[in-house]
């Protein structure tokens, strides 16, 4: 967490030092280009325009810790190996073997998708990244006067960019706490598996339900991962949207599309 934190600094001292050209920056020269186009028109640009460009402001570190740190299980392979050397190799012992070493490498590719998240939420979808465009798009507009009427078809569209990032937020806000549900009750199901397999005795003759007991494990690695995927997707949706309205206040046209 501490590594996330010192990136997110440096990348905001780099943006002051470099003059990089990020979301903030546009709104910021928006709302100086919107006073003097139009002195008529009432609104706090900043406050109005600048929450637009940040998903997640309400996401506090504890949370991202709770639901995204990574989860190593490395611990169930030994267990699982030493009881099933107490019987003959055959195709069952061999496809609960294959099953567990394919558990341990998807749930590397899990917590490096955690990571990944975590990165995005407490940097990428906040207002000091660089914008989309190169920065001689965002030079030329600088110079140019804005038209009145485009002012006022902002003034007029907030409501609807301020609904769609709302809805935006509440869905990737369900999207975490269903990937926090999925990975409490994987959390529960791992020690399940560490339980099952250092108590069994004999093996033997419960082969075939040790098999489904790994299977059905497996499918709850996989909704972790389905959930943490859709959390990705709403992110992405998120950016996209992010880019038309930085489009929105840098152009005449298009400020009612969404």
């Amino acid at each position: 967490m501490k590594n996330l934190l010192i990136l997110m600094l440096l990348s905001i001292l780099v943006d002051k030092i470099s003059g990089t050209i990020t979301y903030k920056t546009i709104v910021e020269k928006f709302a100086e280009k919107a006073r003097k186009a139009d002195e008529g028109v009432d609104v706090d640009w900043k406050s109005r325009l600048e929450p637009l460009f940040i998903l997640c402001d309400d996401v506090t570190d504890n949370m991202i810790e709770k639901v995204l740190h990574s989860y190593i299980i490395i611990n169930i392979e030994t267990p699982i190996v030493n009881l099933l050397k107490k019987v003959p190799k055959n195709s069952v012992v061999t496809t609960i073997l294959a099953e567990t070493k394919h558990i341990l490498k998807v749930q590397c590719d899990v917590n490096k998708l955690c990571t990944n998240i975590s990165r995005q939420i407490r940097i990428d979808s906040t207002a000091v990244q660089p914008i989309h465009h190169p920065d001689k798009v965002y030079n030329a507009w600088q110079k140019t006067s804005l038209d009145p009427l485009h002012v006022r078809n902002i003034e007029q569209s907030l409501p609807i960019m301020e609904t769609i990032l709302e809805d935006l937020h509440d869905e990737f806000a369900r999207s975490m706490n269903d990937v926090n549900a999925a990975k409490e009750t994987f959390k529960t199901n791992t020690q399940k598996i560490v339980n099952i397999f250092n108590n069994c005795i004999d093996p033997k003759d419960k082969l075939s339900s040790l098999k489904e007991i790994i299977v059905r494990y497996k499918q709850s690695q996989e909704l972790v991962w389905n959930r943490l995927k859709h959390s990705e997707e709403v992110l992405r949706k998120y950016y996209s949207q992010r880019n038309a309205w930085a489009d929105i206040l840098m152009d005449n046209k298009g400020y009612k599309q969404h």
